[in-house]
């Protein structure tokens, strides 16, 4: 398995730099002023699959390697105003997975060139533990594995430490919704620090500033039973971020990479975000399943720019 990990992971690194050159002769820039590249729930898809389709034919899916093709060849249209984010549920759901750990599927989104990550219910699968472990190991794997990419920052902001130093549950309310302070982030600071996870992050592309936070949703940690985190709930935070992002941060756009969007829960969501983007209409851009398709946005100029959301 490590052998067959590392052939990936070696396979992704010339496609990443071989397919750029193939392709430059027929590029057809994307028009819009912001291109996100969206994936989530590759479930450890690492390798490509046979399956039976409806017409009883055997087809080819999945597979890091393709999708690398794929992202590669229309990086060649969006350069200088791209984000690529995954939605998480990277992790469990093939043999991969007994990588997990040891950080195969981080080091496989750092090679697809993902920039920014938020946590799957999946992730929680072995417990919270198993996910420091994943970004500790990928950090100490990636040279043996050829990865020379950084790895995808986890942005997480409403999963908290849920004990204090004395080993009592700690209430929270939302006036500990505090985009600076990372001593509540379970996956930032406290038992699990080493993983790296971050509140938000602010970025520049293409002369946007954009802000970014992280959400998992009810239904999705409703299935972490070896997880012993305590989650705020999506709404209030989603406002609290909204608002410090735009208002504090100057933020011309807005990004949740959230693992909680579901036809019950993206009407409260929206409406929350309608609170902080006056009388402009929020925009909402589902995040898609491997392979993803890229969605590029035409915008306004920064000074005049309304609140775009990826949920």
């Amino acid at each position: 398995m490590k052998r067959r990990i590392l052939s990936i992971l070696l396979v992704l690194a010339m496609m990443m730099s071989f397919v750029p050159a193939m392709a430059e002769n027929e590029v057809t820039a994307y028009t819009g002023d912001l291109v996100l590249f969206l994936t989530n729930d590759i479930h450890s898809n690492l390798g490509p699959s046979k399956i039976m389709d409806e017409n009883g034919e055997t087809v080819v899916i999945g597979g890091v390697a393709r999708l690398a093709a794929a992202l590669t060849a229309e990086r060649a249209k969006a350069e200088g105003k791209l984000l690529t984010l995954d939605g998480g549920d990277y992790s469990q759901g093939t043999p991969y997975q007994d990588g997990y750990q040891k950080g195969w599927e981080l080091l496989s989104l750092a090679a697809l060139g993902v920039d920014y990550t938020t946590l799957g219910n999946h992730e929680f699968d072995v417990g919270d533990q198993a996910i420091e472990n994943s970004y500790v190991n990928a950090r100490a794997n990636a040279e043996k594995y050829g990865v020379s990419d950084p790895l995808p920052q986890l942005v997480t902001s409403n999963m908290y430490i849920k004990y204090d130093e004395n080993g009592n549950v700690i209430e929270y309310t939302e006036a500990d919704i505090v985009p600076d302070d990372i001593t509540t982030n379970a996956f930032g600071a406290g038992e699990y620090a080493e993983t790296g996870a971050v509140n938000y992050v602010v970025t520049e592309v293409n002369g946007y500033k954009v802000g970014m936070f992280g959400l998992e949703g009810a239904n999705s940690y409703g299935y972490c039973k070896n997880s012993d985190l305590t989650r705020l709930e999506c709404v209030p935070v989603a406002n609290v971020y909204a608002k410090f992002l735009k208002e504090e941060k100057g933020c011309d756009i807005v990004i949740c990479i959230s693992h909680c969007a579901t036809a019950k829960t993206l009407p409260s969501l929206r409406a929350a975000k309608a609170i902080w983007t006056s009388s402009r209409v929020p925009i909402a851009i589902p995040s898609m399943p491997n392979p993803s398709p890229s969605t590029a946005l035409s915008l306004p100029p920064p000074a005049a720019m309304p609140s775009i959301w990826v949920c």
